[in-house]
């Protein structure tokens, strides 16, 4: 994750901010069905590297994970589906 790397030196929720703006319209556009797993891993290394990031800030590495998932849950979004199967988004209701 390059951006993140780039964004180091921001507040934390500068880039909390930006981090769930840039996720969820990614979600938005790749929550199809059979995929949701994939986005779910997605998030997984997103945070992995937000929180690598931070650890990189300072000589002092004392982030732990409880404190950190306060952060995630507030900033970035949980997968979901966005768009339904075919047969449901096209069915007919007069």
């Amino acid at each position: 994750m390059p951006a993140v790397k780039r964004r180091r030196h921001e507040s934390v929720v500068d880039v909390g901010r930006w981090l769930e703006k840039v996720v969820r319209g990614y979600f938005n556009y790749h929550a199809v069905p059979g995929n949701l797993r994939r986005l779910n891993g997605f998030r997984l290394e997103l945070t992995r590297a937000w929180r690598q990031s931070l650890l990189r800030r300072s000589q002092k590495h004392r982030l732990p994970w409880r404190r950190f998932k306060r952060l995630v849950n507030a900033f970035i979004p949980y997968v979901r589906l966005a768009h339904p199967y075919p047969t449901e988004r096209f069915r007919v209701k007069t």
